[in-house]
C-alpha cells in the first residue's frame, strides 16, 4: 500500500512539474536543452505512445479514443471544472474524517476547525465567481465600449475584421474558437473554469488563484503541525526502543521518526504534500499573472512578443554571420542562398504565426458555411422531389 501510494504521489508531481514546464519554459524552437526536452516531452514520447497504443488497441479503439481526447483537450467542456471539485471537496473530506478529531494538538488549536470551512468556502466561492462572471462578449450593441484601448499599428492594427463574428476587431482582443465568440482583452481561454479570462472577470480569476494558493498554504501548514505534534507530545526524538530480537537499547534516529509517521499518519502526509504542491503552482501562476498585470501585458500578448523576439534575434544573427563572411571574403554563393533562404523562411513562419489566429476563425467560418449550404442542397432536394410529383 505504502509503495502504491508514494508511485501515485510521485506520478503526480511530476504530472505538475510537467504542466508547469509546459507553460513557462517549453519551446519546440529553442536550441538548446530545453528546446531538446520539449521535442522530447512534447512531440516524441507522445507520438511513440500513440502508434503504440493504436497497435494494441487497433484502430477504431484507438479512433474513439483520439475523439474522447479531441472532447477533453480542444473542445470547451466542465471536465477540469468537476475535478478541481472532487478534489478540494475529498481533500477536505478527509481532513474532516482523519484530521479535525485530532485537534486540539500540541500546536493547533481546536479553532483550526472553523477556520477551514471558512477559507474553502472562501476559496470555491471564488471559483464559483471566476466560472459564471463572463470575460466580455463583443457584439454589434457594445463593440464601441469595448473599443477603449490603443492601436499599435504592429500587434494591433485598427480596420482588422473578425471574419467569424463580422465585427471590428478593438485593439488587444482576440476571438476564441472554444468559446465561439470574440474576448475584449484576451488573456487566455482557463480549462479549469471552462471560459475565457478577459476584460470583465481578469480580476476573480486573480481573486480564484489568490483564496487557492493561500487556502492550499494554509492548509500544508496547518496539517504539518498536525503531524509533527505527536512527535514531541511523545517526545519521540528522546524516546528509546528496544530491538525484540538481541534486546538492545537504541535511541530514534530521524529517519525512524519519519517512517513512524508515515506509517501512523498516512493519509495526512498525502493531504499535506497535496495541498503544499498544489499550492505552489497556483501560487506560481499568481506571481506570473501579477507580473504581467504589472507589466500591461496580457498572457496572449507575452507570447506574441516572444516569438517576435526570438525571429528578431535569428535575424540578427544572420545578418551579422552575412558581414563577417563578407568581411572576411569568405561567403559562397552557397552560404548566401542558405542565410537568405533562412531569414525568408523564418519570416514567413512568423507571418504564419501571427495568422493563426486568423486562421482559427477562417476554419469556423467554413464550418459554418458547410453547414448553411448542407441545409440549403437539403432544402433544394427536398423542393425538386415536390415539383416532380
Amino acid at each position: 500500500m505504502l509503495i502504491l501510494t508514494s508511485f501515485l504521489l510521485i506520478f503526480y508531481l511530476v504530472v505538475i512539474l510537467a504542466f508547469v514546464f509546459y507553460v513557462t519554459l517549453a519551446d519546440d524552437e529553442d536550441q538548446g536543452w530545453v528546446g531538446y526536452f520539449s521535442r522530447l516531452c512534447f512531440t516524441k514520447i507522445p507520438s511513440i505512445l500513440s502508434n503504440a497504443l493504436k497497435f494494441v488497441v487497433g484502430d477504431w479503439i484507438f479512433d474513439k479514443i483520439s475523439k474522447l481526447y479531441d472532447y477533453v483537450v480542444h473542445q470547451r467542456n466542465p471536465i477540469l471544472q468537476l475535478a478541481y471539485l472532487i478534489i478540494i471537496n475529498s481533500a477536505f473530506l478527509s481532513w474532516i474524517i482523519f484530521g479535525a478529531p485530532e485537534l486540539p494538538t500540541y500546536f493547533v488549536g481546536v479553532e483550526h476547525n472553523y477556520i477551514a470551512y471558512v477559507w474553502v468556502g472562501l476559496a470555491q466561492y471564488s471559483f464559483f465567481l471566476a466560472s459564471t462572471v463572463e470575460p466580455g462578449r463583443i457584439t454589434k450593441k457594445n463593440v464601441k465600449c469595448f473599443s477603449h484601448q490603443p492601436y499599435d499599428g504592429l500587434m494591433f492594427i485598427d480596420g482588422l475584421y473578425c471574419k467569424t463574428c463580422e465585427l471590428p476587431k478593438p485593439a488587444r482582443s482576440k476571438h476564441c474558437s472554444l468559446c465561439g465568440y470574440c474576448v475584449p482583452m484576451f488573456d487566455h481561454h482557463c480549462v479549469w473554469i471552462n471560459q475565457c479570462v478577459g476584460e470583465l472577470n481578469y480580476r476573480y480569476f486573480l481573486l480564484f488563484l489568490l483564496l487557492n494558493s493561500t487556502f492550499l498554504f494554509y492548509a500544508s501548514i496547518a496539517l504539518y503541525f498536525v503531524i509533527i505534534s505527536e512527535v514531541y507530545e511523545r517526545k519521540l526524538f528522546s524516546a528509546v526502543f528496544v530491538d525484540r530480537n538481541n534486546g538492545m537499547e537504541f535511541k530514534a534516529t530521524t529517519w525512524m521518526v519519519i517512517q513512524y509517521i508515515i506509517t501512523n499518519k498516512l493519509l495526512l502526509v498525502l493531504l499535506m504534500v497535496l495541498a503544499f504542491v498544489m499550492g505552489c503552482a497556483i501560487f506560481f501562476f499568481l506571481v506570473f499573472h501579477l507580473v504581467l498585470l504589472f507589466r500591461g501585458l496580457t498572457t496572449n500578448e507575452t507570447y506574441k512578443w516572444d516569438s517576435v523576439i526570438r525571429l528578431h534575434g535569428r535575424l540578427v544573427q544572420a545578418y551579422k554571420l552575412y558581414l563577417k563572411k563578407q568581411a572576411d571574403g569568405t561567403l559562397t554563393p552557397e552560404e548566401w542562398k542558405a542565410i537568405t533562404h533562412q531569414e525568408s523562411s523564418d519570416v514567413e513562419k512568423k507571418e504564419a504565426e501571427i495568422n493563426d489566429e486568423m486562421k482559427e476563425e477562417n476554419t469556423e467560418e467554413r464550418n459554418n458555411d458547410d453547414k448553411s449550404n448542407s441545409n440549403a442542397d437539403h432544402n433544394g432536394t427536398h423542393h425538386g422531389h415536390a415539383n416532380n410529383k
